[in-house]
């Protein structure tokens, strides 16, 4: 974090400070927004380390849990040595320089399993290539209470009257809970995988775009879309009849 003076003072006034920028680089970028109102400007520079490189240079660190680690200023510089002087004078302004590995989490087969429920990162860990993680653990949190919240509060199709209200009621909450699943599985696997892909895109290194300006600008005005468009009561709605169907199956 540079205070809007300082990141000011450091880029030599070239780069913009009242809206996020991003920076495009051989296998790596830079990003760049206000934060705080604007008093503040949040820098990150992201590098992307091949597989080989990675076998051999972070082999020690297999095992390791901690996901950030310290690094000099000299070992950041190296891996943006090709930028030009507004980002990398920042770089040699942040005080204490942090590396963060970036990880996503495989597809899972299911994200329930009886009573039990995953969501959010538990579920679908992302690459932040597309800033989409905190949004899909949002967009879970919703489908599933509103799912459960219709199907909990509504008589239904099976009697009130049944002996047995407990089973009852955990044969609805599991069959909202896979409703959850069906629903939100694709959808969030599918930004998990254009994340990973995204962040190959903005390295120069996307399939079929490359170095192509003209074609990465045609990919990134679109490929949101399907993300930002989502109709959410639909998907609601579409969760509910699932409950319902699976409901309908125990009688």
């Amino acid at each position: 974090m540079f205070s809007r003076s300082k990141f000011l003072e450091v880029s030599g006034g070239t780069i913009p400070v009242g809206k996020g920028i991003l920076f495009c680089g051989p296998d790596s970028y830079a990003v760049m927004y206000p934060v705080e109102k604007g008093s503040l400007m949040n820098v990150v520079a992201i590098k992307r380390i091949s597989t080989d490189t990675a076998a051999s240079e972070f082999a020690s660190l297999q095992h390791e849990t901690n996901w950030t680690q310290p690094v000099t200023t000299e070992t950041m510089l190296s891996d943006f040595e090709a930028w030009g002087e507004p980002i990398k004078n920042l770089l040699r302004h942040i005080e204490k320089p942090e590396r963060w590995a970036l990880y996503d989490h495989l597809p899972a087969p299911t994200y329930v399993k009886g009573r039990v429920a995953l969501m959010g990162d538990a579920a679908h860990a992302t690459t932040p290539h597309q800033g989409q993680g905190a949004g899909m653990a949002f967009e879970d949190s919703f489908i599933l209470s509103t799912i459960l919240g219709k199907i909990l509060n509504e008589p239904g199709s099976i009697s009130e009257a049944e002996n047995n209200k407990s089973e009852m009621l955990c044969g609805k909450i599991e069959s909202c809970f896979r409703a959850y699943d069906e629903v939100r599985r694709p959808r969030t696997q599918a930004v998990t995988r254009t994340s990973r892909e995204m962040g190959e895109l903005l390295g120069f290194a996307g399939e079929g775009t490359g170095r192509n300006l003209a074609k990465m600008k045609v990919n990134f005005d679109t490929r949101m879309n399907w993300i930002w468009d989502v109709d959410l009561l639909g998907e609601v709605e579409k969760g509910v009849k699932i409950a319902k169907r699976e409901l309908n199956s125990m009688l």
